[in-house]
């Protein structure tokens, strides 16, 4: 007789859920109500009484059991299947039952992983067109902060720090891998955000709320979205899972998707992915917040990009367009407009080529400044019928 406790039971399991996270105390559970209905369908038995069974029996009889229960779920996801198995072996090992080698022997049926649905600027802006304020404001906080849905409905006022940039302290109690991290919200969002914290105490939630359960909260945000997808004939769904192809996820994926273009290890960081030697990329709040303000205009979703960057984009506009080789349709058509918007431009151009005969086109730059007071900024316009129209000069002389 010895004096340590070997005793395992039900309520004994229940003692190791109470250190899991909420959410995944909730697996279980729809883990033990789903065994529990395959037991009485196919045992007429509980599922107590198929686990003392397991106790008794050899092998075989367990594994085709277990394999008996995996195909009554065929109608789900393999995905879901595979994790819900996880989860039983968990629990029956815990019980006592030798599960050794199981997997050798029990058959899954393939994941199929479809292509994911790029969400798009202009899927955004439909579904905020219809979306209350509240809504509004969550999913655009997930989609500038690439928080995961539970992690946002769960933060409390003080784990914001509000200052010219609020800065989001996710803790590790409510963080996946219990793992704390920080990000940010960009500044069209946070404009929107500072009205709400103002009304609120340290302790009080920033979208969740104290009287209603984390997994109504979470169904509450999925359910609101979906009814706007349908409403807007966007409750697209993947063949594979019925799933729908947008849904809360899809806005931390867009989040993801524009930061990593720029920066895959901070995209990582601060949407608290894993990744290679992560661990040793350690940076100040500060560094953080600089790179994150370096692409925060990716996510901006009614804000216009800053100035610098639109003169930017003009100017590598501009470059193409002097280095593109005009066909002669084109030339034809760039010309027949010039004509009719710009005809003192067609008249110069044609005067000024004749004056510096096949010199360099520099030459001609400088005729246009002088007749017209072109600046170099002007010329964007100009530079791409120019090109057209010499080359027809060009070709009517070799006539």
């Amino acid at each position: 007789m010895t004096f340590l406790k070997s005793e395992t039971n039900p309520k004994t399991f229940d003692q190791v859920l109470e250190s899991k996270k909420p959410g995944s105390r909730r697996v279980f559970k729809t883990v033990f109500i789903n065994f529990e209905k395959f037991s009485k369908e196919n045992y007429h038995r509980n599922m107590e009484e198929i686990v003392r069974e397991f106790l008794k029996v050899d092998q075989s009889a367990i594994f085709n059991t277990l394999q008996e229960w995996v195909n009554f779920n065929k109608s789900r996801s393999p995905k879901t299947v595979t994790m819900w198995f996880s989860c039983l072996c968990k629990y029956l090992r815990h019980r006592g039952v030798d599960l050794s080698n199981v997997k050798d022997h029990i058959n899954f049926r393939s994941y199929i992983e479809e292509e994911r649905y790029p969400l798009s600027l202009d899927d955004i802006q439909k579904i905020l067109s219809v979306a209350g304020y509240d809504m509004k404001l969550k999913l655009l906080t997930q989609l500038s902060s690439g928080m995961r849905r539970g992690e946002m409905l769960k933060l409390r006022k003080r784990d914001l720090i509000i200052d010219k940039r609020i800065i989001i302290k996710i803790p590790a109690r409510i963080a996946k891998f219990n793992k704390a991290r920080t990000t940010f919200v960009s500044s069209e969002v946070q404009k929107m955000l500072i009205p709400r914290l103002k009304k609120l105490n340290d302790n009080d939630f920033v979208f969740g709320s104290e009287s209603v359960k984390d997994k109504n909260i979470g169904d509450s945000y999925e359910q609101n979205l979906t009814r706007y997808l349908e409403k807007l004939s966007l409750d697209m769904r993947y063949e594979s899972t019925g799933y729908h192809k947008i849904n809360t996820h899809s806005f931390r994926a867009y989040f993801i998707t524009k930061i990593s273009r720029h920066d895959e290890n901070i995209a990582k960081k601060l949407a608290g992915q894993k990744g290679y030697m992560l661990q040793y990329d350690r940076m100040t709040d500060e560094e953080k917040l600089e790179k994150y303000i370096e692409f925060e205009s990716d996510l901006y979703i009614y804000k216009q990009k800053p100035k610098s960057e639109e003169i930017q984009e003009l100017t590598r506009k501009l470059e193409e367009y002097q280095k593109r080789d005009l066909s002669d349709k084109d030339a034809d058509k760039i010309i027949e407009q010039m004509r009719k918007t710009r005809p003192e431009w067609i008249k110069a151009v044609e005067s000024a080529y004749t004056e510096v005969h096949k010199k360099t086109t520099i030459a001609l730059n400088e005729e246009m400044k002088r007749k017209f007071g072109m600046t170099d900024n002007d010329l964007e316009e100009f530079h791409v019928w120019k090109k057209g129209m010499i080359k027809k000069i060009k070709q009517r002389e070799m006539r």
